[in-house]
């Protein structure tokens, strides 16, 4: 035999000596089984609590009088949108003196796309923020960057997001009596912004639509839908909606996201908490004046709409188109009852911020905050 020949055979002999002398390696350690929901919303309620961010205790009762004050106060709050029917209660407040009452001077500061005002709130460009999402307040709260703000006001106490759709079984001219299911989505495109795309998601998961089987499209008006480029969008119920009857499609039907178990609430008053320990007295007064204008609102509906539309400069608005947005939302004003105007529902934020954690929207805190 060749010598190089022995040499490798004799190599060979001896590595297998070797291995047989040695312990297998180490089998690769089994992945973590993924937290459950429940699980999940253990660690929101312990790492991140509403209980801590939002509050109740500043609301007045129905029929309180108003407060007595020794000095007026100027406030400046950033509004969630453009000057449109959106922000209908604080426009009523100025226009029925209920700002002036309670000892306050306020100026109303236009939001929209590049208007975060959670951000000039932490920076103190304004007393109060009211701001479009309670999840946006958690997401806020949750980044190692967000500053120490509490919730303590919300007006749509359920949300007003919805997939919307168009019944094109019913004549455009009637209203349709269809229900949605989350199962109709299956196969089907949904027109999505890109911060709604996981509450879409999120909400189709809930109800046994396994996400997978639907189509996202990053598109946000309703042309989409009466085009039929898609057959669904997400939406604001008290929105969209009156944009495909003006033109002329009464026969839309939507999915309510607070029917089918997403509970965020909107509109939503945000202070800092340096502020809210300082001066109670102010958050009390603004929230008496803020309850006075929900209830002028829910009460003398046709006069409201009527002040709405004159102080709704953003966005040119009939009186006619206010009060239908009005009939949209008063269920969403109500929530549980006239009782509870205006409160928030901190399990309620904590149930929803368990979704986003588990859609990675938010990461909890290593340490409780």
């Amino acid at each position: 035999m060749p010598s190089l020949l022995r040499f490798l055979l004799a190599l060979a002999f001896a590595a297998l000596l070797s291995a047989c002398g040695r312990a297998p390696p180490p089998a690769a350690p089994a992945a973590a089984p993924a937290a459950t929901y429940a699980q999940t919303l253990a660690s929101v309620q312990a790492r991140l609590p509403a209980a801590r961010y939002a509050t109740n205790d500043f609301i007045p009762d129905a029929g309180t009088p108003p407060p007595a004050f020794d000095r007026r106060v100027r406030l400046r709050i950033g509004m969630p949108w453009l000057l449109n029917d959106e922000e209908a209660p604080w426009y009523i407040a100025q226009e029925k003196k209920f700002f002036a009452a309670a000892g306050l001077d306020v100026e109303l500061l236009s939001g929209g796309p590049a208007h975060n005002y959670l951000a000039v709130l932490a920076g103190g460009g304004v007393e109060i923020g009211v701001i479009n999402m309670t999840t946006q307040v958690t997401k806020f709260v949750a980044s190692p960057t967000g500053a120490d703000v509490v919730i303590v006001a919300v007006t749509l106490r359920r949300t007003p997001e919805a997939i919307l759709a168009i019944d094109h079984d019913t004549p455009r001219d009637r209203r349709s009596t269809r229900v949605l299911r989350a199962a109709d989505f299956a196969g089907k495109t949904i027109a999505v912004e890109t911060t709604s795309q996981y509450v879409m998601e999120s909400v189709l998961a809930l109800n046994g639509q396994p996400p997978g089987e639907v189509k996202f499209l990053r598109v946000s008006t309703v042309d989409t839908l009466i085009m039929r480029r898609v057959d669904g969008m997400a939406s604001w119920i008290v929105n969209q909606p009156r944009l495909l009857e003006d033109a002329g499609y009464l026969n839309w039907v939507a999915y309510p996201l607070a029917q089918h178990g997403w509970e965020g609430a909107a509109d939503v008053s945000v202070v800092r908490r340096d502020f809210l320990r300082d001066q109670p007295d102010v958050v009390r007064r603004y929230l008496w004046a803020l309850r006075q204008a929900v209830e002028f609102m829910l009460d003398e509906p046709v006069a409201a709409a009527e002040i709405t539309s004159r102080y709704a400069t953003g966005q040119p608005l009939t009186p006619a188109q206010v009060l239908r947005r009005f009939e949209l939302q008063r269920d969403l004003v109500l929530g549980d009852g006239r009782a509870g105007l205006l409160r928030a529902d901190p399990d309620a934020i904590d149930r929803t911020a368990a979704h986003m954690v588990r859609a990675g929207v938010i990461a909890l805190p290593a340490a409780p905050r």
